[in-house]
């Protein structure tokens, strides 16, 4: 990763900074659904 960082720049840390949200976010996703599924 550093090195594709080192030779991409900042729009690689951009995207990558996208690519983590997006992965968080689908966690909470699958944690709610986890949740609701034991709920029910």
């Amino acid at each position: 990763m550093l090195v594709l960082r080192s030779l991409k720049g900042e729009r690689m840390d951009t995207l990558t900074q996208k690519l983590t949200v997006l992965i968080a976010v689908l966690e909470l996703l699958v944690a709610l659904l986890r949740l609701i599924d034991l709920l029910k």
